[in-house]
């Protein structure tokens, strides 16, 4: 992918993004990238084109916050945010949508991952930001990126138990069983469950 990509911007990213190794940041969008991919291989839809707009915003999603150690705040309700010194609170808070719009300015970046960029914390209702997303408002390619990234920021903050996991599941099972979700959402458990 590395290889195809000839905006340096994008190299860029990608150069910081494995200079994180070891963080939260890293590990959790890396582990979103992967879950994604493999409950990915359940859909016909997944054809090579949507694997590299999943690959890409869960890569990029949180590239936007300027302090990687920020990233351990950024799953806290937009009302907890609020308590957090202010230096805090605007690089998670802003980081969604200040990146998007970086993003958006280079030529032949997917709309798909843009709207991950922007929109990945728009999917807690009341306390979603920028805003909230609802479940009609999105494609299969943002619900499987945002199943995963679900699953993926709770295990990297979990003790890694089998019940964990099932805890884990359970959650993201009650909360996302709407709309597009709901269509994916068998496929996701049983992928889930498979691999840990």
């Amino acid at each position: 992918m590395e290889k195809k990509l000839d905006d340096r911007f994008l190299k860029k990213l990608l150069s910081r993004f494995a200079s994180m190794e070891g963080s939260l940041l890293y590990n959790h969008s890396y582990l979103t990238a992967v879950v994604c991919l493999s409950v990915g291989k359940k859909y016909t839809w997944m054809n090579f084109a949507n694997k590299e707009k999943i690959f890409m915003g869960s890569i990029f999603h949180d590239l936007g916050i300027k302090n990687k150690n920020n990233a351990t705040f950024e799953n806290m309700a937009k009302v907890s945010l609020s308590t957090l010194d202010d230096a805090i609170q605007e690089d998670v808070l802003s980081h969604p949508v200040l990146f998007a719009k970086k993003l958006a300015q280079i030529k032949d970046i997917h709309q798909d991952i843009i709207k991950i960029v922007k929109d990945h914390h728009g999917v807690h209702n009341k306390n979603s930001y920028p805003h909230e997303v609802y479940p009609n408002e999105i494609n299969l390619i943002f619900a499987l990126f945002t199943l995963g990234h679900e699953f993926s920021l709770k295990f990297c903050k979990s003790n890694k138990t089998k019940d964990d996991v099932e805890q884990i599941l359970y959650v993201i099972q009650k909360h996302f069983n709407k709309g597009n979700y709901k269509k994916i959402l068998p496929e996701f458990i049983g992928t889930i469950e498979g691999l840990f």
